[in-house]
């Protein structure tokens, strides 16, 4: 009788024990998810965090899904309907950071640059990127599809010109401007303004660019041997005033998009006073305690 009573309670025991250790599994599991349950969380070196995604379903809007290319070693992400290398994403802020192409014009003819498509939710950021020319005597301008001039920069330079610090962009050989708000797709004109038959080298560049990744370049010139460099995308998914999805693909219409513990603030979605984590995924918020 003892020996089967106390049988029965390490079987007990041990039933606690198993389902305390999947528990706590699950629970690990969802801390440390950034994607949907049985989606990819990487593609390549970089973390793909929800709300985009790789593939179908696995992204809160079809705008955002993310293609992960496997031609590359590692595989490159891009957005799917850009085709710009996706960087990084930051869920926090708002924002994505992708490769952005450098515009160089050896011609002295004043050609415009391709045009360079990013498509809604997104934009370019106006106070996380700068405008940049370089070269001498290059008036370079940004401008929309329809030909409208949106802003630009005029970088001057001679034979006589003494050599500047490699960090300096106020107008010797480098220019910088702006970027325009509620901004999406541009291209370049760059032109020159003087003859250049005398100067060593003609070629004139443009390139809107990541703030603080060129302030913190020692020698800035280093762009012009770049096909590309990183440029910040802010990011909307045009949610209401409670932070429901408009556009749903993998949740039901007027179900809001916040996870929990997770409040809707700036047509955004944040984690509550005391919780930090993703809060676009259903339990992405998590308490100091749990961590």
């Amino acid at each position: 009788m003892c020996k089967g009573v106390a049988k029965m309670g390490m079987e007990l025991v041990l039933k606690i024990i198993l389902v305390s250790s999947v528990l706590i599994q699950e629970v690990s599991a969802q801390e440390t998810s950034v994607a949907m349950p049985d989606c990819p969380q990487k593609c390549g070196d970089v973390t793909i965090h929800y709300p985009f995604g790789i593939g179908r379903n696995c992204s809160l809007d079809w705008r955002i899904q993310i293609s992960c290319n496997d031609n590359f070693t590692p595989p490159k992400p891009f957005l799917n309907y850009s085709n710009l290398e996706v960087v990084n994403i930051s869920v926090l802020e708002g924002t994505i950071e992708v490769k952005n192409p450098v515009f160089k014009d050896c011609s002295n003819r004043g050609l415009a640059q391709r045009v360079v498509f990013v498509y809604k939710p997104f934009r370019f950021s106006s106070t996380r990127n700068l405008f940049i020319a370089m070269g001498c005597n290059n008036l370079a301008v940004i401008k929309n599809l329809e030909g409208s001039n949106l802003g630009g920069c005029m970088s001057f330079c001679d034979q006589k010109t003494l050599t500047i610090d490699k960090r300096d962009c106020f107008g010797v050989k480098c220019c910088q401007a702006i970027v325009p708000p509620y901004f999406w797709n541009f291209t370049t004109s760059l032109r020159t303004t003087d003859d250049d038959k005398n100067l060593d080298d003609i070629c004139k560049y443009a390139f809107i660019v990541n703030k603080k990744w060129f302030e913190n370049l020692t020698d800035i010139y280093s762009v012009q041997l770049m096909k590309e460099v990183p440029a910040v995308l802010d990011w909307n998914l045009n949610l209401t005033d409670e932070c429901y999805t408009l556009r749903p693909t993998n949740v039901s219409r007027n179900m809001s998009v916040c996870g929990t513990y997770a409040t809707c603030h700036n047509l955004k979605c944040s984690c509550l006073k005391g919780y930090q984590g993703n809060p676009y995924l259903p339990h992405g918020c998590r308490g100091k305690i749990l961590q």
